[in-house]
C-alpha cells in the first residue's frame, strides 16, 4: 500500500497535514505515542472523519453523546451500513438518527480533540495510508483541512496561554 510514515519529530503533524491537503491526498492518518492512537480520514486533502483509541475519546463515543443515541442503536447502524458497504455517516443522517448539522459539528469536535492533543506529544510516530476504507467515504461531512488546523492549532495555544497564567 502506498503511503508514508515517519516521527512526529521530524515531521510536525501540521506540516504533514498541510502536505495531505496540497497533494489532495485520500486516506488514513496513524498517529500513535506509546500505547495511544489516533487517526484521522482525509478524501482529496479534506478531513472526513476523526477517531482515537482512548474510551471517552473515539468518534463514536462523542456520537452517542452528543446525539444521545444509545450504544447498541449506534453499533446496529454502523454494523448495518458496512454489511451494505454504505458509509456509516450517511446512514446515520440519512436515518435521522443524526441531523447533518450536528454530524459536522460532532466531526469538527473530534477533530479538534484529536489534534490539540497530537500538538502537545513531544514525540510520536506516523503513517499515512493511501487507501480509504469505503465505510467513511461519501458520509456527507468534509472539513477544510488548513482552517481545521488552523483553528486547533489557535485553541491549543490559547489552552496554554490559561494553564500558564494560572500556574499550572
Amino acid at each position: 500500500m502506498k503511503g508514508i510514515k515517519g516521527q512526529l519529530s521530524s515531521l510536525p503533524i501540521t506540516d504533514l497535514m498541510q502536505w495531505i491537503e496540497m497533494n489532495r491526498k485520500s486516506g488514513v492518518l496513524f498517529l500513535k505515542r506509546d500505547e495511544s492512537g489516533r487517526c484521522i480520514c482525509f478524501k482529496d486533502g479534506s478531513i472526513l472523519l476523526a477517531s482515537s483509541t482512548e474510551n471517552g475519546e473515539r468518534f463514536g463515543d462523542y456520537i452517542t453523546a452528543e446525539a444521545n443515541i444509545p450504544g447498541d442503536k449506534l453499533r446496529e447502524i454502523v454494523t448495518g451500513s458496512r454489511d451494505k458497504g454504505n458509509s456509516f455517516m450517511r446512514e446515520l443522517t440519512e436515518s435521522k438518527a443524526v441531523p447533518i448539522e450536528l454530524m459536522k459539528a460532532v466531526v469538527e469536535h473530534v477533530v479538534e480533540a484529536v489534534l490539540m492533543d497530537v500538538l502537545g506529544w513531544n514525540e510520536g510516530s506516523f503513517h499515512f495510508v493511501e487507501s480509504l476504507p469505503k465505510f467513511v467515504q461519501d458520509g456527507g461531512v468534509s472539513l477544510n483541512t488548513s482552517h481545521t488546523v488552523f483553528e486547533s492549532v489557535r485553541k491549543y495555544d490559547e489552552a496554554l496561554r490559561q494553564k500558564n497564567a494560572s500556574g499550572s
